[in-house]
């Protein structure tokens, strides 16, 4: 049976049952084959265009919070982790250091002691997003997009959410409907 379906203004054809000899070429999510019709030209010329003009903006702020992380803890100024991007693709994620050098992942708290003085001052301007215009010019993620977690939270989130994985037929985003709707204030249900 083959169905055509309407998702987040692109067309996804699903095919049931997935034949394994079929797959090839094709990405399987939630025990069907799917293929997205294209990826939308007008959205990744927005993104790469408005990302060169902000980059070269914000080049100089970038490079003054950089200077602010290293002098304040020292390390490295870029944190760097493993998400997951469009058709389930892991890509790395940039982000500004705001922690204390080697703490273990686990989600920052408001008052959290692993977070550096600066580190603190760059989450509450939401600055630490900045260094994800590369990802953005690199074609890891959009401006605007489901929010990409980190990889063992996306797996978690995958096996007990129904249909979590259609988030993966699109690309993530700097920023989404949560960051919108106020961020850590939803719950996990409202954010996904």
């Amino acid at each position: 049976i083959d169905k055509r379906v309407r998702f987040l203004s692109k067309r996804i054809d699903i095919a049931y049952p997935v034949d394994p000899a079929q797959q090839s070429g094709k990405k399987v999510l939630f025990g069907a084959t799917v293929k997205v019709q294209g990826e939308d030209g007008r959205k990744r010329t927005f993104s790469i265009v408005l990302g060169s003009m902000a980059l070269l903006v914000l080049l100089p702020v970038m490079a003054v919070i950089a200077l602010a992380i290293w002098l304040d803890s020292g390390g490295p100024v870029l944190f760097r982790q493993k998400r997951v991007g469009k058709d389930g693709k892991i890509f790395t994620l940039f982000k500004f250091r705001s922690m204390k050098n080697g703490e273990d992942f686990k989600p920052a708290e408001e008052d959290d002691d692993r977070l550096t003085r600066v580190g603190r001052w760059i989450r509450r301007c939401r600055v630490d997003e900045l260094p994800q215009l590369y990802n953005i010019l690199r074609g890891d993620m959009h401006f605007v997009g489901p929010r990409p977690f980190a990889l063992e939270e996306e797996h978690e989130l995958a096996e007990k959410i129904p249909y979590y994985r259609q988030r993966w037929a699109v690309r993530p985003g700097a920023t989404g409907w949560a960051q919108i709707q106020g961020r850590t204030t939803l719950s996990w249900p409202e954010r996904i």
